[in-house]
């Protein structure tokens, strides 16, 4: 539902999948609600029959999730709301209830011997809470998040896990350099809202400069950064070099939607990384554009579809 919204907020359609945005947003509450109430429901009943067990513990993240899931999803829709001031007051006490639930998750796991959940989780949930706020902030929240402690708390996790890689689940499903580029790429993204141009860049710069592979979502965050780095702060960098950045970022662009659409058809043939980089950038090197039709790429709808499910900024439940 926030993902539909948002993508005729982008899009300035009136529907998507035959709702409008008053329909969403109705059916996107009632969803919510529903979820909460079972998952109180079912919590209640598990933490009887278990108490603070790990098991419980880690139901317990799924219920706090979908608190902060909710609060993203009424903060996001408050102005397209018939009442937006008990939207909001909503939203912000979803916020602190997901806040605190967190903080006991951590407190009470760490007495039962931190069984709980796998660094890797802890780690995802911090960066969902960071994204999620810096989408508030970017709607124009006031920043007063703490936002800092949350990124704080992924940076001395990485450091301290880094120490020992190979025997760190953090790193069970992504390398060091990885993890380190989802957290730069969000530190981006803060210092951008907040207009500090100068030191985003130079994270887009050790990101591009030192890292032999790069998420493609970090590496576009990098190139923008650095186009706007170019046009706003150091305006005296000449005209070939902000025309070579446009380039750049123009193809990045194309490469990034390329695999959306490759990931969209699930086509039966073998569509490793390296065959659609190579497909895509022989497509633009013989092409005038980037922008040329392409029979793989997405509509703008859809593109922009994609892009709102994988912000990342909510928590999808794995059971």
């Amino acid at each position: 539902m926030l993902a539909a919204y948002r993508t005729l907020k982008t899009t300035k359609e009136k529907k998507i999948c035959g709702f409008k945005k008053k329909e969403i947003i109705a059916k996107g509450t009632a969803y919510f609600h529903e979820a909460i109430q079972q998952g109180e429901k079912a919590y209640d009943e598990f933490y009887e029959r278990e108490g603070w067990s790990p098991n419980c513990l880690d139901f317990m993240q799924h219920l706090s999730n979908r608190y902060f899931n909710r609060a993203m999803f009424l903060l996001s829709v408050k102005d397209d709301h018939a009442k937006p001031e008990e939207i909001q007051e909503l939203g912000m006490r979803d916020l602190q209830i997901s806040r605190d639930m967190d903080v006991e998750i951590v407190d009470e796991g760490t007495q039962v011997g931190w069984n709980v959940r796998g660094l890797d989780k802890r780690f995802d949930v911090l960066l969902s809470r960071f994204r999620g706020h810096l989408s508030l902030l970017e709607m124009g929240y006031p920043d007063d998040f703490d936002l800092e402690e949350w990124m704080g708390e992924a940076v001395q996790l990485l450091r301290k896990e880094m120490k020992s890689p190979d025997e760190s689940s953090l790193f069970s499903e992504m390398k060091p350099t990885g993890r380190q580029q989802q957290i730069e790429t969000e530190l981006m993204k803060y210092y951008s809202i907040i207009n500090d141009i100068s030191t985003a860049a130079k994270i887009a710069i050790r990101m591009l400069v030192e890292d032999e592979y790069i998420l493609p979502n970090a590496e576009l965050m990098a190139v923008m950064i650095l186009e706007r780095y170019v046009n706003e702060v150091d305006t005296g960098i000449k005209s070939d070099i902000k025309d070579a950045l446009v380039i750049f970022r123009e193809r990045v662009e194309y490469l990034f939607d390329d695999a959306d659409a490759m990931l969209m058809e699930q086509r039966d043939r073998a569509d490793s990384l390296s065959d659609s980089m190579s497909l895509a950038t022989s497509e633009f090197l013989g092409k005038s554009s980037v922008h040329s039709e392409s029979k793989r790429l997405p509509s703008e709808k859809q593109r922009s579809t994609l892009r709102q499910s994988a912000r990342g900024d909510i928590t999808m439940e794995m059971f």
